[in-house]
Parts: C-alpha cells; sequence; structure tokens
C-alpha cells in the first residue's frame, strides 16, 4: 500500500493518542527517555558550556539510536524534534509555540505526546522559576498538547542534587490554580528522579498529567 493509499485509510479522530498511549504505552515512552538519557551519561558528552539546546540536540541523538530497537518503534508514532504546536493558529499571532520534542501520532500533526526540556538548578530562582513559567505552564494553559491529557518535563541538573531541584519545584507547583501536588513514583527505576504532578486546565483534555524527569549530569 502507497503512503497516499494509507493515509486515505487512516483515521485523525481526535483521540487516536489515548487509544495508542494506554498506561502501558505512556510508560513505554518514558523508559525509552529514560534509556537515552542513561545512554548519554555513559557518553559523557555533557559539559558546563553547553546550552539547553545543545543537551537536547545530544539526548535526541542518543534517542534516535535506540528508538528502532525498543518497544516504542511499534507504537505507530514519529519522534520529532522542535515540534511547532499549531492548535492556537487561529486566535494567536506570530509563530506557533514550539515544543522541545514529542512523539506524534500517525497522520495527526496536533496528537503528541510530548517533553519541553529545561536547564534547572535548586540554587538559581530564574531557572526555577522558568522551569514553571516557560514550560509546565505551557502544558496547562493549552499552548502545548490540547489533543492529548499527558507530557514531559525534562529538567537538566549539572550543579546541585536533584532532590533539592524536585523541593524547588514543589514550592511552586504548590502555588499554581488548585493547589497541585508534586509526587515521586518508583514507575522508571532504576531511575529515581521521576515524578508526576496533575492539574486542571481550561483548554484540551483535562485532567493533564505532567512527568517530570530530572537529569543529572555529574560533571568533573
Amino acid at each position: 500500500m502507497s503512503l497516499h493509499q494509507l493515509a486515505a485509510h487512516s483515521p485523525l479522530p481526535s483521540d487516536d493518542l489515548s487509544k495508542i498511549l494506554v498506561p502501558s504505552g505512556i510508560k513505554i515512552l518514558l523508559e525509552l527517555i529514560r534509556d537515552a538519557y542513561f545512554e548519554l551519561v555513559q557518553m559523557r558528552k555533557i559539559d558546563l558550556s553547553m546550552t539547553e539546546n545543545q543537551i537536547t540536540e545530544e539526548w535526541y541523538v542518543c534517542l534516535q539510536f535506540i528508538w528502532p530497537q525498543s518497544a516504542a518503534y511499534h507504537l505507530k508514532l514519529a519522534p520529532i524534534h522542535q515540534k511547532e504546536d499549531e492548535s492556537d493558529r487561529k486566535s494567536r499571532r506570530g509563530s506557533p509555540p514550539t515544543i522541545d520534542f514529542c512523539f506524534r501520532a500517525q497522520w495527526n500533526r496536533q496528537a503528541y505526546f510530548g517533553a519541553e526540556c529545561k536547564l534547572i538548578e535548586a540554587n538559581d530562582k530564574t531557572l526555577c522559576d522558568r522551569y514553571i513559567e516557560n514550560g509546565v505552564n505551557r502544558y496547562i494553559d493549552g499552548r502545548y498538547g490540547q489533543k492529548f491529557s499527558k507530557g514531559a518535563m525534562l529538567g537538566y541538573v549539572r550543579q546541585t542534587k536533584c532532590s533539592d531541584v524536585a523541593a524547588e519545584i514543589r514550592n511552586r507547583i504548590n502555588r499554581l490554580a488548585g493547589s497541585p501536588q508534586l509526587v515521586q513514583t518508583d514507575k522508571l527505576l532504576p531511575f529515581e528522579d521521576h515524578y508526576i504532578s496533575k492539574h486542571s486546565r481550561l483548554k484540551g483534555l483535562s485532567p493533564f498529567t505532567v512527568h517530570h524527569l530530572l537529569f543529572l549530569f555529574e560533571l568533573a
């Protein structure tokens, strides 16, 4: 069957990603994200001079290498680096918001499981605030992922402890509407720094769950 014929036989329901990504599917994607991080740590390619975008690019290279051998490869999703979200293109001026990467549903550009990446340190108020304001809040207000009820935040930690970073994130999340909670989980062991928070939102599927993964790069 040609690509054109395949597209013609593929419906585009708004809930198509939910049908693919049941909880077990989400876990597969999170494990892939985790494994790409482990690969990057082993390669020791990150240093203090690197920007957020440079770290994300290296991480994404690792993901691309392990993607074909992962269980996620069979979920009919496409990994995309720098994904524009056009959900509100009629009501917004300028370029659409761009999420750092996502796993997109087949033939539905706006149905995706996204991840926004941020540098963050426990002793840097600006970075901690930006993690919420330019990351978590973009899910909550519907700028990212309106057609799906889950997404991820990747926090790049290089100089402080992940537990201290989590405490700073928790304090800020508690102050958001509805006083959501940041809860540590054990779903991705041996990776320990995985947290979730659940939020109500007015635009897009609700409630919305954010998976927070704090990636520590121990630099010599």
